[in-house]
Order: C-alpha cells, then sequence, then structure tokens
C-alpha cells in the first residue's frame, strides 16, 4: 500500500506522464503555496502531503534526460510484460524491500519526504506501532540522520503524519539494515562488528565443547544456529560458502546422545549431539579468521553482458576410468576471441586417481587447474568456463557438495577465486555435449583428431605448446 499512497503524492509534483508518453501539468503548483505551512489538504484523504515535501520533489522529472530515462524504464517493463501499473515503477527512482518488522527503502533524495509521509501514513492507517527512533536515513556521502518526533508534535500527543512532525540529526555513519552494515557512498556491503564478534564466540563454544570430549561431539542445536548465521553471512561473503560444506554434513548424522534443556525432563526437549569432524572443525576455524578479515561486498554495481572481446571461453573435460589402458586424463582447451588464439593443455590421471575419483571429482580438478592458469595469464579478461557434467557445474556455481569427496575441490576452488570476487568474473556453464568433440579429445590424447576439428569448425591453429597448468591437487 506505500505504492499506492507515494503514487498519489508524485502525481502532484510530476512532470512526464508514462502512460501517454508526453509532458502532463503537476497539480502542485508552487507559487499557489508560498508561506503556507501544513499540508496541502485535510488528512482524512488520502496522500495529504507537506508544502515542505511538495516543495522539495516539485518538478523532479523536468530535465530532458530523466524524462527519457523514465520512458524508456517504462516502455522496457511493458514490453517484458508487466501491466501498466506495475511498469509505471520501474520508471522511478524507488527500490522497496524487506520483512513485516524490518525493511528498506531506497529513492532519489528530493522525493524522500514525500516516500517518509507516505509510510507515515500507512502506518496511522493501519494502526502499528512504529519505532521512529529506529527509522534512519542514510546518503551517498556517507552521513545519516536520526529521526525524533517534533516537540510541537509531542506536546499534542499524536502520531506523526508529516514530515512536518518529525526532526532530522544529521552526522556521520551508515545504515544497518537487517544486520548488515551498508556504506552507500563506496557502495559496500559488510557485516556488523557486533555480528562478527558474537559469531567467533559461538564458533569458539562448539570448537571448545568438542575439543573438550573424548569422542568429538557438540549440540546439534548449536550447530544448526551457526550454520543458519553463517548461511546468512554468505551473503556479504559468497565464497565462506566453500567452508560450509563439512559442517553441514555433521547434522546429518545425529547420534542418540542428548541432554535435556530444562529442569523438568517430561517437559524439556531433548537436545541431540552431532559428531564434528576434524575436517568440519578446520573449516570453522577458517571461517573465524575469514570474518576478521571481512572486506564487505559491492552492491548496486554496473554489470554489463562479457563482452566478446573482453572474454575467455574455455571448454573443460575428463576422461573417467575406462575398460582398456588408453590414455584417461584431463583436457580443456581455451579460445580468446580478441587475439584469434588458441591454446590447449591435457594431462593423464595416474591409476590411483582413476580409482580413487568419481566423474564429477575429475571433471572439477580439471576444471579448477585449467582456471587457475587462465586467470594468473590473462589478468584482463572476464572467464566463461564450459562443462559436459552437470554435478560438477551446480558445485561449482554455489561452491556447494553433497559429497565428502568434493570437499578438497571446493576449497581448492574457493582460494583461486577469492582474490578475484571484485576484479574479475566467471561464468560457469553446462553444455550437453557427445562423445567426439573437442574436449573430449584433448582427454584422450587425440591430438591429431583435435586439431582436425579446430580446423573443420573454422577456428585457427592452435599454439604448437600446451598451456602451462598447476598439477593435480588431489
Amino acid at each position: 500500500m506505500v505504492q499506492e499512497l507515494l503514487f498519489i503524492r508524485l502525481q502532484k509534483v510530476s512532470t512526464w506522464s508514462v502512460f501517454l508518453n508526453k509532458a502532463r501539468i503537476p497539480s502542485f503548483v508552487p507559487a499557489n503555496a508560498i508561506g503556507k505551512t501544513g499540508t496541502d489538504h485535510d488528512s482524512a484523504q488520502y496522500g495529504a502531503s507537506s508544502y515542505t515535501a511538495l516543495r522539495l520533489a516539485f518538478a523532479w522529472d523536468s530535465h530532458p534526460k530523466v524524462r527519457t530515462w523514465r520512458q524508456h524504464r517504462y516502455q522496457l517493463a511493458r514490453s517484458a510484460g508487466l501491466p501498466p501499473a506495475e511498469a509505471y515503477w520501474q520508471s522511478v527512482p524507488f527500490v522497496r524491500q524487506g520483512y513485516f518488522d524490518d525493511g528498506q527503502f531506497a529513492i532519489a533524495a528530493c522525493l524522500l519526504l514525500l516516500l517518509v509521509e507516505s509510510l507515515l501514513e500507512l502506518v496511522n492507517l493501519v494502526g502499528v506501532g512504529l519505532s521512529y527512533t529506529k527509522m534512519v536515513i542514510s546518503f551517498q556521502d556517507d552521513t545519516k540522520q536520526s529521526v525524533g518526533i517534533s516537540a510541537a508534535c509531542a506536546a499534542t500527543a499524536r502520531n506523526p503524519s508529516s514530515a512536518d512532525d518529525l526532526e532530522f540529526s544529521t552526522g556521520p555513519g551508515n545504515a544497518v539494515i537487517l544486520g548488515k552494515d551498508i556504506r552507500f557512498g563506496s557502495r559496500v556491503v559488510s557485516e556488523t562488528e557486533v555480528r562478527v564478534v558474537d559469531t567467533i564466540q559461538k564458533i569458539d563454544v562448539i570448537l571448545v565443547e568438542a575439543e573438550s570430549r573424548d569422542v568429538r561431539l557438540t549440540k546439534l542445536s548449536s550447530m544448526r544456529s551457526i550454520i543458519g548465521i553463517l548461511m546468512y553471512i554468505c551473503i556479504t561473503k559468497p565464497d565462506l560458502r566453500g567452508l560450509l560444506n563439512a559442517p553441514m554434513r555433521s547434522l546429518k548424522v545425529k547420534t542418540r546422545l542428548g541432554h535435556r534443556q530444562g529442569g523438568r525432563k517430561h517437559l524439556a526437549a531433548l537436545d541431540q549431539f552431532v559428531p564434528l569432524s576434524y575436517d568440519a572443525g578446520a573449516c570453522l576455524k577458517t571461517v573465524q579468521y575469514s570474518l576478521r578479515h571481512l572486506e564487505g561486498r559491492p552492491f548496486a554495481s554496473k554489470l554489463e553482458f562479457p563482452a566478446l572481446d573482453r572474454t575467455i571461453f574455455v571448454m573443460n573435460d575428463a576422461a573417467g576410468l575406462g575398460d582398456d589402458d588408453s590414455f584417461r586424463g584431463g583436457g580443456s582447451w581455451i579460445w580468446i576471441p580478441s587475439l584469434k588464439l588458441i591454446q590447449w593443455t591435457t594431462r593423464a590421471f595416474s591409476d590411483s586417481q582413476l580409482q580413487e575419483h568419481h566423474s564429477t571429482s575429475l571433471e572439477i580438478m580439471n576444471g579448477n587447474c585449467t582456471l587457475q592458469a587462465v586467470l594468473d595469464k590473462f589478468p584482463a579478461l572476464d572467464v566463461v568456463e564450459i562443462y559436459d557434467n552437470q554435478s560438477a557445474v551446480a558445485s561449482l556455481r554455489r561452491l556447494a557438495c553433497n559429497s565428502d569427496s568434493l570437499n578438497v575441490h571446493m576449497e581448492y576452488r574457493r582460494r583461486l577465486l577469492q582474490p578475484y570476487l571484485s576484479v574479475r568474473r566467471v561464468y560457469t556453464l553446462w553444455s550437453n555435449r557427445t562423445l567426439g568433440t573437442l574436449a573430449d579429445m584433448l582427454s584422450k590424447y587425440k591430438i591429431p583428431e583435435f586439431r582436425a576439428g579446430l580446423t573443420s569448425r573454422g577456428f585457427p591453429a592452435p599454439l604448437h605448446d600446451e598451456l602451462q597448468r598447476p598439477g593435480w591437487y588431489a
């Protein structure tokens, strides 16, 4: 309903109609409001606006470039199938999100007071309580405003209904939204110091409890709690997800051991114990280290589609254990359109690797080694890597896996990508390839067939020397 109340107010100050694609006359006339205070009409009617807010927002979209932007956004939304009423909001610099008891809005500064008054009206209409002291307004110059009720409004013992009923105190600082520290100047979101310290302490409790027992056990409730917290922290530090695979598997191995919380046994719930493996404990210790060095994550950045002249394409394939003694290894070929250059690489798996690793494990290890070589050799280009193994792609995109055998690959991948999170982009795709394709030829060391396949597809001849990449790590 905030949108509807804001829409009423926007019609008073907007000079452009995206519905008609032409200029319109706003209902508010500044010349008629000189010296006036209060609101433009009785608050019993929807959309009563203070003259302060109307003067600030009047003709906000009068500039030709703003009108062009609005109309373009509206038409894009309509072409995407949105009805006019929804497409309209794509033409207004306004974003809303959050939960019932905690939310956030973003809007152009000149429209801010109209939004505040829409929120105040909604609160008064619904009759819910609003903690005005918890309202925080942040700006791109890394300042924020705290909000309080004006003395005049407080003296009448009524709820605020307009911007004139509020007092705004400006100072340095950032907004904290849903436990995230939002720095609008640098457009970085990070965890609050309070959450970082609290999370590290909770991990300490789990580790101490497990290490104090002859058998490494910890409470199921504690593990569930810390996993939930860390999954939320992954929003600001995505690479942490690669460290949660081993701890999460502890939740799947419940014991029959437990103790009851509370005094009366027939009323207290049984809190089971779960094993905490050495691998899971090591991962949690690494999480603690990472939390102490959180740098945050950029938000609202302008991302573009990967441009052909700034992208490397990497095709990967791994050949698992076969019925004969033929070459079985991991192969990749790299196409760099901007340089008209093709490189390739292949390396055999040992007999023990073929016996111990399943196909997804081999596929990921081959891809990780190739990606590391590509990122090191071509630092200015984005990467599109392609696999024919759906399980590998699903795990690599999320750094998540269901098998203990993939833990080493997720950790390797996490360390590999961590330095590039804010400066490079890696796209991981799946392609339904069949036997006989170029990457498959390399995984079986069919080099003449690979070269002939490139020629038949119109690609230039590859470099003679292989791309040098790290050796197998597992």
